[in-house]
């Protein structure tokens, strides 16, 4: 049996940020995810204003307990921060969980997921220098 730390178990019992947000609404993207064979499956929902500040980040995932901890953390590093911001440091994300060395592949996961996001979010128009 699996035995985790404070951190992840805080995250995964206490999310805060999971849910959708209506991809109606301007400055607003989805960005989907995930490795099947693995069974790490997540969206990523950003909404901006033009500005270029994060507004709200939500998330829906499947899978392990690190990615779920993992996405709650990052939606609350995200929420409220410019989107030139500096990206939250999947190396910090590691060790704040205590990930063993055969699930280093989450904090990559939602890494590039974040970065594909954050994409989207710019071409949808968000102003930023």
């Amino acid at each position: 049996m699996t035995s985790y730390n404070e951190f992840v178990e805080t995250h995964f019992f206490d999310t805060q940020m999971t849910g959708e947000l209506d991809c109606s609404l301007p400055l607003t993207i989805i960005y989907r995810t995930g490795t099947v064979q693995r069974g790490l499956l997540f969206a990523l929902y950003l909404q901006a204003d033009k500005a270029g500040n994060i507004q709200a980040a939500r998330f829906k995932a499947q899978g392990s307990p690190y990615l779920i901890a993992g996405l709650e953390w990052l939606c609350r590093q995200l929420q409220g921060r410019a989107i030139t911001a500096p990206f939250p440091n999947n190396q910090v994300l590691a060790q704040q969980m205590d990930l063993p060395k055969n699930q280093q592949s989450v904090v990559l996961l939602i890494e590039e997921g974040c970065a594909h996001a954050l994409k989207l979010l710019k071409a949808a128009g968000v102003y930023y220098e």
